[in-house]
């Protein structure tokens, strides 16, 4: 077992978290991710860059499944 399987760094400010982030991405990793106490602003941009399309289409095309499939229930009930 000689692959890397994975590494740890510990920052003092949020600067330093970016700036890490920013060179994990430019080395070429492409999943990685990261773990603050407190939200850090723009580290959401470094770590996933790109639109997110497919999972928030799915959850609505789910929620109005589900709310179309909870009211054909109610109806059918009262038959």
């Amino acid at each position: 077992m000689s692959d890397l399987f994975g590494t740890i760094g510990v920052f003092d400010t949020p600067d330093a978290v970016r700036n890490a982030a920013t060179r994990v991405r430019d080395s070429g990793y492409r999943v990685f991710e990261t773990y603050t106490p407190y939200p850090v602003e723009g580290l959401e941009e470094i770590v996933h860059p790109g639109p997110k399309r497919g999972l928030p289409l799915l959850m609505f095309g789910g929620a109005v499944f589900g709310a179309a499939f909870g009211y054909w229930v109610q109806v059918w009930s009262r038959w």
